[in-house]
C-alpha cells in the first residue's frame, strides 16, 4: 500500500524494502521477502 487508509495518517506504518505484509482481522504482520532462486529441471 502506498498510502495510509485513514485520512489523518495516524496509523501509517512504513513497510521496509524487500518485505511483504499480511493483513487480517487480528492485525498486520510484516515479514522479509526472500524468494528462493528458480531451479532448472534437467532433461533426461
Amino acid at each position: 500500500m502506498s498510502e495510509p487508509f485513514d485520512r489523518d495518517g495516524g496509523d501509517w506504518q512504513p513497510i521496509p524494502p524487500s518485505s511483504f505484509v499480511t493483513i487480517t482481522r487480528d492485525g498486520m504482520t510484516i515479514r522479509p521477502f526472500a524468494p528462493e532462486p528458480a531451479r532448472l529441471a534437467l532433461a533426461v
